[in-house]
């Protein structure tokens, strides 16, 4: 059965990231892994799942958002899975929960800097797509179980001194 390009990607991106509990072990513990997620296909691997043109179509795009890095070592091909990746699953894992918490809510507090501006709108531009809500300028909250995601995104996204994520309720 032929896959659409969108199926394709998300086979593809499926496959990076069967090492998320790397990556976890990596937002827990930094400096005991490397900053990114590294792994090895021999060549004749590579060319069995890259063989068809629609395949390699697909790879350049995902190196073209640079959501993979390859680079050829002796035989095989080492590739990289970039944080943009690891950000969008992370986003996309948020925006896709329904559970919610028992009591309470979450709340995001930021306070960037001025010459931060860009990354301001766009932290506010992504709380939004992924079901938060405006308490005040710059605290959000939801009551999705979303704390372990949204603090794991904070850690790629290195926004941690200027995010805060707090469970609460009000009184």
């Amino acid at each position: 059965m032929k896959k659409t390009k969108g199926e394709l990607i998300q086979v593809i991106v499926d496959g990076l990231i069967d090492g998320v509990n790397e990556a976890i072990d990596w937002f827990n513990d930094p400096y005991k892994y490397n900053q990114r997620l590294r792994g090895y296909l021999p060549q004749e691997e590579w060319d069995r799942l890259f063989a068809d043109n629609k395949r390699r179509t697909t790879l350049r795009r995902l190196k073209k958002k640079k959501w993979i890095e390859d680079r050829r070592l002796g035989n095989g091909v080492t590739y990289s899975l970039s944080q943009d990746v690891l950000a969008e699953y992370l986003r996309n894992s948020i925006k896709k929960t329904t559970a919610k918490i028992q009591t309470g809510e979450i709340l995001v507090a930021f306070d960037f800097p001025e010459a931060a501006s860009r990354a301001r709108r766009d932290w506010r531009r992504l709380l939004k797509s992924v079901g938060f809500k405006q308490v005040q300028l710059s605290v959000w909250s939801t009551v999705k179980s979303v704390e372990e995601q949204i603090t794991q995104l904070v850690g790629v996204l290195g926004i941690q001194k200027w995010v805060k994520v707090y469970r609460g309720y009000e009184i």
